[in-house]
C-alpha cells in the first residue's frame, strides 16, 4: 500500500494569455510549481493567443494542461461561466486562483456552481478607472475566500473599496528571475531601426489607456528638447498603437519616437537603454520596473 499523497490541483484562470504582467507571472507559477505537490491547470477566457511563442509556449513545453474557453466579447459572460464550471466540474481542483478583472468576475460565479472548496482573487491594480468594476467585486465578494494582492498599497485600496476585512486579504509581491535580467548582454538597437548615435529613453508594456502613454508622447516636446541625444523606444502592442503612431506625426516628433512592437529580447533591450519611463495613470507592482532594476537601469 502506498503512502503517496496525491498532488493538490491548482486550477488557474485568466482573462487572456498574451503579453502583460499578469501573464507572465501566471506561466511562472504555473510552470515553476513542485509538481511534486501541486497539479496545475490552466483556464483563460479568450480563443487561443497567436503567436503561441508569447506566453502559451512555456506552458506547453512545461506539460501544463491549458483549456481556452473563446470568448470575445462581454455578452458571452453567461456561456463562458457555464463553460468553466463545466471544467471545474469535471477537473474538480482543490483551489482555483483568477488573475485579472473578468476572470475574477467569471471564475468566483463557476466556482460556486461547480463547488470548488477554496477561491482564491488576485487583485493587481488599484484600478481608479472603473467604478462598476469596484461595484460587481463588492457584490460578488462573499464568493472570495482569499484576495491576494500584489502589493501593500493595493491591499489597502482593496480592504478599504471592497470593504475587506484584514483577515481575507494578503499580500504577495511580484517577483523577477534576476538573473535573467542580471546576465543580458546589451542589445543592438540599431537591429530594429534606432540609429547607433542615438540614447534610447525606454518603455514597456502594452499599449491601452491605462499606461499613459499617449499622455507621454503628447508631452515628449518639452522632455526630448532637453534630451538632444535621446529618443523615445517604444516596446509592446495594444489596441492604442495607431493612435500613438497618428499623435507623434500629429505633434512632430514621430522621427524620434521608435515603436518596436512586440519584443522577446526585453531584458536585452533595457541593458542597451538608458532610461526606463513609466507613465501608467495607475499601478500596483509594476514587473517592468523590478525587471529594470535587476538589468541595473
Amino acid at each position: 500500500m502506498s503512502d503517496a499523497i496525491s498532488p493538490l490541483r491548482i486550477a488557474l484562470a485568466i482573462t487572456e494569455l498574451d503579453v502583460g504582467g499578469a501573464e507572465r507571472c501566471l506561466v511562472e507559477l504555473a510552470t515553476r510549481i513542485d509538481r511534486r505537490r501541486f497539479a496545475p491547470v490552466v483556464y483563460a477566457l479568450s480563443p487561443r493567443p497567436t503567436p503561441e511563442q508569447r506566453s502559451l509556449l512555456p506552458l506547453l513545453e512545461a506539460g501544463v494542461e491549458t483549456h481556452f474557453l473563446g470568448a470575445e466579447r462581454a455578452w458571452q459572460v453567461a456561456a463562458v461561466v457555464r463553460k468553466l464550471a463545466g471544467l471545474l466540474r469535471r477537473q474538480r481542483p482543490d483551489v482555483l486562483q483568477t488573475f485579472l478583472f473578468h476572470a475574477n468576475f467569471v471564475g468566483r460565479w463557476a466556482a460556486w456552481l461547480a463547488d470548488v472548496p477554496h477561491v482564491l482573487c488576485g487583485v493587481r491594480v488599484a484600478e481608479r478607472g472603473a467604478r462598476w468594476h469596484l461595484w460587481l467585486d463588492r457584490a460578488t465578494g462573499r464568493l472570495v475566500e482569499r484576495y491576494v494582492c500584489v502589493s501593500r498599497a493595493v491591499a489597502d485600496f482593496s480592504r478599504a473599496q471592497l470593504h475587506l476585512p484584514e483577515d481575507r486579504v494578503v499580500v504577495i509581491p511580484n517577483g523577477v528571475d534576476y538573473e535573467r535580467w542580471a546576465t543580458a548582454a546589451a542589445a543592438d538597437l540599431a537591429a530594429i531601426g534606432f540609429a547607433r548615435e542615438r540614447r534610447a529613453v525606454t518603455y514597456v508594456g502594452r499599449l491601452e489607456p491605462q499606461k499613459g502613454v499617449a499622455e507621454l508622447i503628447e508631452h515628449s516636446p518639452l522632455w526630448l528638447e532637453r534630451l538632444p541625444r535621446h529618443d523615445l523606444l517604444i516596446v509592446g502592442t495594444g489596441p492604442m498603437e495607431g493612435r500613438l503612431k497618428s499623435l507623434a506625426d500629429r505633434i512632430g516628433v514621430a522621427p524620434r519616437v521608435h515603436f518596436a512592437g512586440w519584443r522577446s529580447d526585453v531584458p536585452e533591450i533595457l541593458k542597451a537603454s538608458d532610461l526606463l519611463v513609466l507613465p501608467s495613470r495607475w499601478e500596483g507592482m509594476p514587473n517592468v520596473v523590478l525587471e529594470a532594476m535587476a538589468a541595473g537601469r
